[in-house]
């Protein structure tokens, strides 16, 4: 087993054992990708060293571990991994642990920039890394050299990277910022005035703007259009949820928290399609639940009491499930390769997980005790708590 960190030195990793699930190791990690037959994540080393974190390489299908890598500095949180020609990550810590982390597939260290960064995780694009906090850095990728920097200043909030295509686009908290992504200098930019933006999404060159109460959408930093949301509920947006090829949609929720909805608009002009009807949050008592939302290809997903398949285009329902004794607590969208072919995997209630193809047929069933976080990634679904992470493979088991 392969095993590194700043120092390269590292303690003996944490047993494997088996149960229900295909594997499960100790320990408190979180899973973030999965490449090939290796699952990628970051794991919390608190119990041997304080505020400590390390990255770590699982086999998918037995759960040994084939590296980790912890930092010799005292780090209080890692990003999620990038993986593109190696692994990206950027570190944090309550004194001079802050960093960008640059790794080859193997686990053992490229590089290491020393450098105040923010919580986002690095995006990789043209042979460089891009990471933002009070400023905007590019590093190479090979050697981990500044390209250039560029000064945000005045940004009243930490700012995030949208995206990086032909422009780096960057979120500042009041204006959207589009940079040469090979000089550093500004090409266009797109203001919101008083009103703090909430997200922001790129679709075929074009930005989509929301804030509290407008969707907008900007080409090169020019407005195209601008439409608040319904103002007769007070509704209030919360994320964009996706788009399509002719429309971008919002979940948005009242004035209050409840009474959420998703709206649809045409992305070229910006005329609401639909809005659906309202969703209550799930209150519990022990908890309060949003529900969940998601848009592929022609279907709106939304995750209440029950899991609802809506068409895109009209806003009409096309079917709905129950799964367990609900709600629906995790919905994601699995691509399985073809243009529109995918999976919708769910967690209904706390023990129960699903997946349904995209005309509700129910494909797969499992049952878990009660877990802290789900997640699907291809045929693999992880069942995480703070002691602990399983794997089963949905594919093979039933």
């Amino acid at each position: 087993m392969l095993q590194g960190s700043d120092d390269d030195s590292n303690t003996d990793a944490p047993s494997l054992y088996r149960t229900k699930y295909d594997w499960c190791v100790p320990g408190d990690l979180e899973v973030d990708s999965v490449v090939g037959d290796t699952v990628l994540g970051r794991r919390d080393i608190t119990e041997r060293r304080s505020e400590t974190r390390e990255a770590i390489a699982l086999s998918a299908e037995t759960g040994s571990i084939t590296w980790s890598y912890e930092t010799e500095r005292d780090v209080d949180h890692f990003t999620a991994v990038t993986v593109d020609d190696g692994i990206y990550l950027t570190r944090g810590g309550p004194q001079d642990g802050n960093g960008v982390v640059a790794l080859n597939m193997d686990g053992t260290k490229r590089w290491i920039v020393n450098t105040a960064v923010g919580y986002e995780r690095p995006r990789v694009a043209n042979d460089t890394v891009y990471v933002a906090d009070s400023r905007v850095y590019a590093f190479d990728v090979a050697s981990g050299d500044l390209r250039w920097e560029y000064n945000l200043q005045g940004s009243r909030l930490s700012p995030t990277i949208v995206d990086v295509t032909d422009t780096v686009v960057v979120e500042t908290g009041y204006t959207v910022l589009g940079l040469d992504p090979t000089a550093g200098t500004v090409r266009w930019e797109f203001e919101t005035g008083d009103q703090v933006i909430g997200e922001v999404q790129l679709s075929d060159g074009i930005s989509y703007v929301m804030t509290s109460d407008r969707i907008a959408a900007s080409s090169d930093g020019a407005e195209q259009w601008r439409t608040e949301f319904d103002t007769t509920t007070a509704q209030t947006g919360e994320s964009i949820v996706g788009t399509t090829s002719d429309r971008v949609f919002v979940f948005t929720s009242g004035d209050d928290g409840d009474a959420h909805q998703l709206q649809a608009f045409e992305v070229a002009t910006g005329e609401r399609s639909w809005t659906s009807e309202p969703i209550q949050p799930i209150v519990q008592p022990d908890f309060e639940w949003t529900p969940r939302t998601t848009v592929y290809g022609d279907i709106a997903y939304l995750g209440g009491e029950t899991l609802r398949a809506i068409d895109a285009t009209t806003g009409d329902e096309l079917w709905q499930a129950s799964v367990g004794d609900g709600p629906i607590k995790t919905l994601t969208v699995i691509n399985n390769g073809a243009e529109a072919d995918h999976t919708v995997f769910v967690q209904g209630g706390e023990t129960q997980l699903a997946t349904f193809t995209p005309d509700g047929e129910q494909t797969w069933s499992h049952s878990v005790n009660a877990p802290d976080r789900v997640s699907a990634i291809g045929e693999y679904v992880f069942v995480g708590t703070d002691n602990e992470i399983c794997s089963l493979n949905r594919l093979e088991k039933s």
